[in-house]
């Protein structure tokens, strides 16, 4: 198997880091690698007009139609870069939805997803859980044509500023382990969503959330009740090939030190 990068791919990563410089010179100047605020969804705006956030994606969804090596290597030097991009939207909420939504969701998240308008979280991990996803207490209640949620998560990353949630909650309350939970996609505008950070040591803000009544349409639902464990996988896969970037890695542990 060869490995070495196509003369394609190298013009595409040299493509990209012309095209991220040229903003961090200009507009974006003032931005940072972990800025979600509102430069940030300027970024995602800007990413999204100039096309650059469907580069993987099919183009039945709005996408390029590229191969996934070319979406790997866009968010690989955007990385390398330093800027942000909205890797949990584009790269494991929206394989996703592809997958399991239906029409209407589809149509409803995927084309904002590709326009930088909207923004995901992933709401997985409770306070008394941690990464044991079969052990999730959150609880999804249905009443008629919405779910009432209640629960905490925890390291839930821009949980304070995303526009949905990707919430992995218990609609069975008599189920253990991974059976009887389902995925909700949870609006955080509603009145009983709120959200309180947590400050790491690598200057990287996460955050804890809670959800007090929250009303979830059970449009909002992605996949059958009950079934949302194969989502979840889904995701996580997603978001483990994304997260093999070592583009950041290799820039500020290596050439920083190598300039230096």
């Amino acid at each position: 198997m060869n490995l070495e990068p196509s003369i394609e791919q190298v013009a595409l990563r040299e493509q990209l880091h012309d095209y991220f410089t040229d903003l961090r010179r200009g507009p974006f100047a003032d931005l940072q690698r972990e800025d979600h605020g509102p430069r940030y969804r300027d970024w995602m705006r800007q990413l999204g007009a100039d096309g650059w956030l469907g580069i993987g994606w099919p183009t039945e969804y709005g996408g390029q139609g590229r191969p996934y090596v070319d979406q790997f290597i866009f968010f690989d030097e955007a990385m390398r870069c330093g800027v942000p991009v909205p890797m949990i939207s584009l790269n494991t909420v929206g394989p996703t939805l592809m997958k399991y939504g239906s029409d209407e969701q589809r149509s409803t998240f995927l084309p904002p997803i590709l326009r930088g308008e909207i923004d995901f979280a992933i709401g997985y991990s409770e306070p008394d859980a941690g990464t044991d996803l079969a052990a999730v207490r959150t609880r999804a209640r249905r009443d008629g044509d919405v779910y009432i949620v209640d629960g905490a998560k925890v390291f839930t990353s821009r949980g304070g500023t995303a526009d949905y949630v990707w919430l992995a909650a218990r609609t069975d309350p008599d189920s253990v382990d991974h059976r009887g939970l389902s995925v909700l996609i949870v609006d955080t505008t509603d009145p009983g969503y709120s959200a309180t950070p947590i400050r790491t040591l690598a200057s990287y803000d996460t955050y804890s959330t809670y959800y007090d009544g929250v009303r979830v349409p059970v449009t909002h639902r992605v996949g059958e009740e009950n079934d949302g464990w194969r989502l979840i996988t889904t995701q996580l896969n997603y978001e483990r090939v994304a997260m093999a970037s070592f583009g950041g890695l290799a820039r500020t542990l290596y050439e920083e030190v190598l300039d230096w």
